[in-house]
Order: C-alpha cells, then sequence, then structure tokens
C-alpha cells in the first residue's frame, strides 16, 4: 500500500470512529482529549453550547444547558467565580424572555435571573440592569422602578445610547402617571366642592353654616389640587413628559395649566 494512501485511510477511520460512536460510547467532545475539560470549565463549555442554541432559536435547548451549567457550578468541587455565576444567570434570564409566557411574565422566571445578575458585578451587570428595566416597564408596568434600573444601567456603561434611550422614556411615562394621578386628584376635590355646595345651598340654620364651611374647605382643597396638577403637568413638558402631543410645547402647556388653575379655583368659590 502506498504511504499516501496509508495515511487517508488511518485518518478516515480514525475521525469515523469518534464521530459514530462518540454519542454513545463517549462522555466528552473529541475535543477533550487534547484539552481535557476540569470542573471550572465544563459550566462554561455548557453555557456557550447554550448560547449558540439560543442565537439558533433552539430555546429549550439553551434553557437545559444554561440550568446545567448552573447546577455544575454549584456544585461541590467547582471553583467558578460569582460573575460567571451571575453570567450564566444573565443568559438564562434571556432565553426565559424570549421564550414568552409565563417564562417572560413570572416575577421567578426571567425577573429572577436578571435581578441575581445584576446584583454581580462583572461583564454583564450593565446587561442585566438594562433587561431588568424592560420587563419592569414591559410586564410590570412599573416605569418608576425600570427607571432606577437603567440609570443604574447606564451609570455602569455610559456609553449605551439604547439605554439612554429607554431611560428617557420611562422617566416619560413616570411624569405622564404623575400627571394623570394629579389630575384625577384635582378632579375627586372638584367633585366633592360642588357636592358640598349643594348641600349648602340646601341647608337652613346651623346647618347650613355648617354646610357653607365645608364647602368652602371642599373648593380651597379642590383649587389646590389644581394648582397642584397645573404644577406637575408643567414639569411633565419642561422634562418632555406632559403627553401634549407633536403640536405641545413647554411654553403653550404651562399657560393652559395656568388658565386651568385659576378657572378652577373660580368656579370652587362660594359666595356667602
Amino acid at each position: 500500500m502506498r504511504r499516501e494512501n496509508f495515511f487517508f485511510y488511518f485518518f478516515r477511520v480514525f475521525f469515523s470512529f469518534f464521530f459514530f460512536l462518540r454519542p454513545k460510547k463517549l462522555t466528552q467532545p473529541f475535543s477533550s482529549l487534547f484539552f481535557p475539560i476540569t470542573s471550572s470549565s465544563l459550566p462554561r463549555a455548557h453555557a456557550e453550547y447554550a448560547w449558540l442554541a439560543f442565537e439558533d432559536g433552539e430555546l429549550e435547548t439553551a434553557r437545559a444547558e444554561l440550568e446545567r451549567a448552573l447546577a455544575t457550578a454549584r456544585g461541590a468541587g467547582c471553583s467558578v467565580t460569582d460573575s460567571e455565576i451571575a453570567d450564566h444567570e444573565y443568559r438564562l434570564g434571556r432565553v426565559l424572555w424570549t421564550m414568552g409566557g409565563a417564562e417572560r411574565d413570572d416575577p421567578g422566571a426571567a425577573r429572577a435571573r436578571f435581578e441575581a445578575a445584576s446584583v454581580e458585578e462583572g461583564d454583564c451587570q450593565a446587561a442585566a440592569c438594562a433587561w431588568l428595566g424592560h420587563w419592569y416597564r414591559q410586564v410590570a408596568s412599573d416605569p418608576a422602578r425600570a427607571a432606577n434600573c437603567y440609570a443604574r444601567a447606564l451609570e455602569l456603561d455610559p456609553d449605551d445610547g439604547v439605554v439612554a434611550r429607554n431611560l428617557a422614556g420611562a422617566r416619560e411615562e413616570v411624569a405622564e402617571q404623575k400627571r394623570r394621578a394629579a389630575e384625577e386628584a384635582a378632579r375627586a376635590a372638584r367633585a366633592a366642592a360642588e357636592a358640598a355646595e349643594r348641600a349648602a345651598r340646601g341647608a337652613t340654620g346651623a346647618e347650613q353654616e355648617e354646610a357653607e364651611s365645608a364647602a368652602v374647605a371642599a373648593s380651597a382643597a379642590a383649587a389646590a389640587a389644581a394648582a397642584a396638577a397645573a404644577a406637575v403637568a408643567s414639569s411633565s413638558a419642561a422634562a418632555g413628559g406632559g403627553g401634549g402631543g407633536p403640536q405641545d410645547t413647554p411654553g403653550r402647556r404651562a399657560a393652559y395649566n395656568s388658565r386651568l388653575a385659576s378657572t378652577w379655583s373660580a368656579s370652587f368659590s362660594v359666595k356667602h
């Protein structure tokens, strides 16, 4: 047999043996024969394989491999750093988020993974904080907590423009919530003042005096609530979160709020 043919058939049989028999006969990949996998590198191997599966859309495989990586990393005799465990937690959170449904919405699923990764210093800490902000903003509808998470992520990575935009958006939503709450409080105070004024008109004698006093107090409370709503709306407009629409401007919104406060204050006054 010629020498080149001998080497050709030798390597063909050699690689065929490992290719066909490795899944059933061998417990480690072929590369581990030359680069042995230690207890500290095995979790990383599971995590890297899981991320490849995640990028290919194989979410169940990615989840199983990352859970295996975490179990191995937390096992006895495995010398893995806390930052590496946090990286596995972050990746598992991303997988669960992408799976959607209960895996995304349940606080004990994706959110718990992002929280675990966000408190540990490492390469994925900023990303974990950002994704925790996504959870609070999109799932929990809590823009205030989302803004805190985005702010922390931006503190860790000031060059992340996407996080900066998300932070600005969350703060606008917080301002809008405050404006709506203030306006709702003002409407409730206005209704109470009108009810007190009607009661004062229908009362007689001492009851009338008490009713009129109650109406005056309710009117004052309504005027204060209206002024507070106007102040909140003005600050929201100044911060870009007034919600006035594309044609709105801070100056126009402030003028409108001023007229609103004065109109409500005048309409709530009770004449004796």
